[in-house]
């Protein structure tokens, strides 16, 4: 049944989110788009994006949709390989959509999806990072997509106070240490090395993106968070924390590596909720971030409720996102 988002057979879920991405998208490209220029200083590639929307809508959509699908795919593969749930389920495919769906259409709409799109590289091989399999590899390409998304959205920069906590709770070797550092420098020291080809001062770019994140942002948060959104956001996260506490409950009947999953899961979710609580420069990006990593831990919860009453909770929460975009 399509409407038990648990038991979502795998075309059930793409069909979902497809329907989901489409509407994400009409709603999106409706809005109006500031000129190019005015997205200069809030990250290096916003006025390329924001300039590609304006001369190419039609493109821009089918980017777009292809943005999301990829997102909330790539989530769910994420999520089944690494055993975090009791019984397999693709629930995130459509979980994630419905987050998208929620926070995506305020402010720049591919830079928003971009940004969900490197969220969701970041948490698959950070999860893939705890097994030890090509873990180094996992880890150099996880800090790779950390690092490349104050490019696109400048409030994320404050994602990488996560480094240190991911290091930790990786008990990560010296060699491990220095590969995350470097992936996580590489994109913002690639793009400076292209600036300063072209006459720029090497270091233009990132104290750009350090001062703006410090200041109030393009698009001032209470305009991001109407009270429709801040509804969806909150009834987001009340679920997300219910989940942790039914974890809390199962842990110990859980493989190690989901336990650490989980443990990685809901620390980056604090601590990034706390980040963005107090940048002034917080934005509709970063609240997809938190957002995606949240709706990853919903299909515990799910799967414990009874069918009806999870039904009923799929539902409101697709409402309460249709209603908020």
């Amino acid at each position: 049944m399509i409407i038990d988002v648990v038991r979502h057979k795998l075309l059930e879920g793409v069909l979902t989110l497809l329907i989901i991405a489409v509407a994400v998208v009409s709603v999106g490209t409706a809005q109006p788009l500031p000129h190019a220029d005015v997205a200069i200083g809030v990250a290096p590639l916003q006025p390329s994006l924001t300039a590609f929307e304006i001369a190419h809508p039609i493109l821009a959509a089918l980017l777009g949709i292809a943005l999301i699908l990829h997102t909330a795919i790539r989530l769910s593969h994420a999520t089944i390989r690494a055993k975090i749930y009791p019984t397999t389920t693709v629930a995130v495919i459509a979980l994630s959509g419905i987050a998208i769906a929620g926070i995506a259409t305020s402010g720049n709409l591919l830079a928003t999806l971009l940004v969900g799109v490197l969220t969701a590289e970041f948490i698959a091989r950070m999860l893939y990072s705890l097994k030890h399999n090509a873990r180094t590899h996992h880890i150099f390409t996880a800090m790779m997509a950390l690092g490349a998304m104050p490019l696109v959205d400048g409030s994320t920069l404050g994602m990488m106070t996560l480094l240190p906590l991911l290091l930790i709770s990786l008990r990560a070797r010296v060699r491990e240490v220095i590969v995350a550092i470097v992936g996580a420098a590489l994109p913002l020291f690639i793009y400076c090395y292209v600036v300063w080809c072209n006459g720029a001062e090497f270091s233009a770019t990132a104290t750009a993106l350090w001062d703006n994140m410090l200041l109030d942002a393009q698009l001032p948060i209470v305009e991001v968070l109407t009270l429709s959104r801040l509804i969806f956001v909150g009834a987001l996260l009340f679920l997300g924390l219910c989940s942790a506490v039914i974890y809390r409950s199962e842990r110990l009947s859980m493989t190690l590596t989901a336990r650490n999953s989980w443990t990685m899961l809901q620390l980056c979710a604090i601590q990034l909720i706390a980040i963005f609580a107090l940048l002034p420069s917080t934005s509709a990006a970063s609240l997809l971030v938190v957002s995606l990593i949240t709706v990853t831990m919903l299909p515990l919860l799910l799967q414990r409720m009874n069918i009806s009453i999870s039904i009923v909770g799929y539902i409101v929460l697709l409402i309460l996102a249709f209603v908020a975009m």
